[in-house]
């Protein structure tokens, strides 16, 4: 079984996109961003989204993984570092980014469809779950790891957890930001929200 009773989830965005999140009540799914032809700082690889929209989720509500909002079961992602060194379709470096973190328990029961993998969602091998008994599919001795040169270890920290369509701002129970820079901007952001999750400097959470 999981080394947790109640996992904690994370979302990384950029902090331009809060504003937008902030006013909506809740983080989007890629599918729903692209329906309304909503302004974004768009932070993740073009070819990898596309792909999100075309790969069927097998499990709950099905549709495709771009129809979810989606959680890593870790911070400090192998998408970071890819920010972190930057790609073709962004080049801002991962200080901007930010950490929103929730847990499992928090997002099933806002009873929407969700499901979860035990590796990457869009590899062609991932095994699809909506039943928590199978959270022990998931390999939690990676979670924590630093250094993941290994394609396999790679594929297996970037389990998902996945929340169909939104995901309510008011499940999100922290923030974790790199710097008190950033602290403080997310702050300002959040002064007007009914809801205000605690931001914490988090800098071990980054490369």
């Amino acid at each position: 079984m999981s080394p947790l009773k109640n996992p904690k989830i994370f979302h990384i965005t950029h902090i331009e996109n809060l504003p937008r999140i902030l006013a909506a009540g809740a983080l989007w799914s890629d599918a729903r961003v692209r329906a309304a032809n909503a302004a974004t700082t768009n932070v993740g690889l073009q070819n990898l989204k596309d792909r999100r929209m075309r790969k069927p989720v097998q499990v709950g509500a099905k549709g495709v993984v771009g129809d979810y909002v989606p959680f890593y079961f870790c911070p400090r992602s192998v998408m970071l570092y890819l920010l972190h060194r930057g790609h073709a379709n962004y080049q801002g470096g991962q200080e901007s980014i930010v950490h929103l973190v929730s847990d499992v328990g928090a997002a099933v029961s806002l009873e929407r469809p969700w499901a979860f993998t035990d590796r990457n969602a869009t590899t062609d091998y991932a095994t699809h779950f909506d039943d928590l008994a199978d959270l022990d599919k998931i390999d939690w001795s990676v979670m924590p790891l630093r250094i993941w040169n290994d394609p396999v270890v790679k594929e297996l920290r970037q389990a998902e957890f996945l929340v169909h369509d939104v995901f309510p701002w008011s499940a999100i129970h922290a923030i974790a930001v790199m710097s008190l820079a950033m602290r403080e901007r997310v702050d300002a952001l959040l002064a007007a929200s009914s809801s205000r999750p605690p931001v914490t400097v988090r800098p071990d959470w980054y490369y």
